[in-house]
């Protein structure tokens, strides 16, 4: 026996090697499986709901429009034309077209005359890192599909590391322009000011927590926002295009854009269009104005005469109100940011290291920034292009209220998904400090939940009478058997229910003993 064991032992020495290669082989597989199965399951777990949750939503989301429908109806409205620019702009023509398909132009080819669509010299821009492919990907997929494969733009994908084989490989097989690539390094661009008190920054994220203002932690975060508000549009890739429009990773396009932004803004003379305006917590904004009212000091010739301070303070300018364009989607005119009017304005705000001692983004930057330099007549809202974004602290999502424009431009979102014009959105603001008219379908849906929002209260104003009612009714029954008790000499032995009043000093333990 002991020879037999002697035996065995010398040929595991032998075969050790062979033994630690196939433990590592099935680490790495079961890691990979972890990972898939991981993946799986996030997908997956959307549709853990039962059977019953997902016809309870069904019914209400059919509830909803048939009562929509029937208010109609009542009210004798009508649906307005999809083509119709007035349907969805200002009376000024001014705020953004719906799904329209541009004309193309005939270029004489080897084939004959083909028909090729006027391009502009824009860009698609992404900041993504390796480990996001699979987000990037579906990112991509929708952008092509819904927009891109018509036109053909080229790509700029921007990471803080160099781009792997696979990913550059994965990525310029689904883009329909040229995919380029530019890194960001972490130690000369993604990285603190020069200037900035790393002592300051601990006391000043000690104090947003304290007022419970809702913004980013992670400083790569903070770095990339810096990054977005100046540095971005001097890169060497972008010299080259005079358009660019952002896209996040994780973000969707639920409509076929049928029109060239790009196109757009130049044919009407537009240097920033965008599709989200949202109110900040305003506390964690505290010095943003009065650097904002310093720098216009130092400089009264940089304003534009007809600028737009008004949408971001209701009180001509004395204080900031919180509304901010967000960048999570934005197309914009490469020549004004680059311009030295921009430059000089984002090297001032980034000397104040505010991105950094308080909540500000690259959005808070960028509005300033279009609102003051420039003429007001320069900004577009693209509305009704079905764009959603969830992945920053707010959930972007834009989805057109009109049925005919969902139909036509084959949209998959839901409108009540749409945050467009709900309270917390500046694009109201937006829309009455320059005068333009609230397309007819928003109005008509705004009405809609108005009176809905009203019959809410209501029913909940019914529900609390009746509740209060219920309460009154057992303190009384408590009090009169409290009463018929005492008169009969009888301590009460009571018991505690769900619902009956405690009252002060109170012993509800029993107090009878044999």
């Amino acid at each position: 026996m002991v020879r037999g064991f002697t035996h065995a032992t010398r040929r595991l020495d032998v075969r050790r090697p062979r033994v630690l290669a196939a433990i590592t082989l099935s680490l790495l597989c079961g890691s990979l499986l972890y990972f898939y199965s991981a993946e799986s399951y996030e997908y997956g777990s959307q549709s853990l709901q039962s059977l019953s949750e997902k016809m309870d939503l069904i019914n209400a989301r059919i509830e909803s429009w048939k009562s929509f429908a029937e208010w109609e109806v009542q009210n004798h409205v009508e649906s307005v034309s999809l083509m119709d620019p007035s349907a969805t702009t200002s009376s000024k023509k001014s705020a953004a077209t719906t799904a329209h398909f541009e004309e193309v132009k005939n270029v004489e080819g080897e084939n004959g005359v083909e028909l090729v669509p006027v391009r502009e010299k824009g860009v698609i821009i992404m900041f993504a890192r390796n480990m996001e492919l699979h987000t990037t990907l579906k990112t991509i997929r929708s952008v092509e599909d819904r927009f891109n494969k018509r036109y053909g733009y080229d790509w700029l994908f921007i990471g803080d590391t160099t781009q792997s084989k696979m990913f550059r490989r994965m990525t310029s097989a689904l883009t329909s322009g040229e995919a380029l690539y530019h890194v960001a390094s972490r130690r000369d661009t993604l990285t603190y000011p020069s200037n900035i008190d790393k002592s300051r920054l601990k006391d000043a994220r000690k104090i947003l927590r304290q007022k419970n203002v809702n913004t980013y932690k992670s400083q790569r975060v903070k770095h990339l926002q810096r990054f977005w508000a100046k540095d971005i549009f001097n890169i060497e890739p972008l010299q080259r295009y005079d358009y660019y429009m952002r896209v996040d990773i994780g973000s969707q396009m639920f409509c076929d854009i049928g029109f060239d932004p790009f196109r757009y803004l130049k044919d009407h003379g537009k240097t920033y269009g965008f599709a989200f305006a949202q109110k900040s917590q305003v506390r964690g904004y505290p010095t943003l104005w009065s650097r904002t009212l310093q720098y216009i000091e130092e400089n009264p010739t940089a304003v534009a005469p007809k600028h737009l301070m008004e949408f971001m303070s209701d009180d001509q300018g004395e204080t900031f109100n919180g509304c901010q364009i967000r960048t999570r989607f934005e197309i914009g005119d490469l020549n004004f940011f680059r311009s030295e009017a921009y430059q000089k304005l984002a090297s001032y705000y980034d000397k104040t290291c505010g991105i950094y001692y308080e909540a500000w983004e690259d959005s808070t930057i960028r509005t300033v920034a279009v609102t003051l330099l420039q003429d007001r007549t320069k900004l577009q809202f693209f509305g009704n292009i079905g764009y959603n974004d969830n992945q920053g602290l707010m959930n972007l999502k834009q989805c057109p209220f009109d049925r005919n424009i969902r139909l036509k431009a084959q949209c998959t979102c839901d409108p009540l998904d749409d945050i467009t014009w709900l309270e917390n959105s500046c694009i109201s603001k937006f829309f009455d400090v320059n005068g333009f008219k609230v397309p007819d379908d928003v109005s008509r849906r705004l009405e809609y939940l108005k009176a809905k929002e009203e019959e809410k209260k209501k029913v909940d104003e019914q529900r609390m009478y009746e509740e209060e009612q219920i309460r009154l009714e057992k303190q009384r029954e408590f009090e009169e058997n409290k009463k018929l008790l005492s008169e009969n000499g009888e301590t009460p032995e009571l018991e505690e229910q769900e619902g009956d009043p405690v009252q002060p000093g109170q012993d509800t333990s029993n107090t009878n003993q044999d």
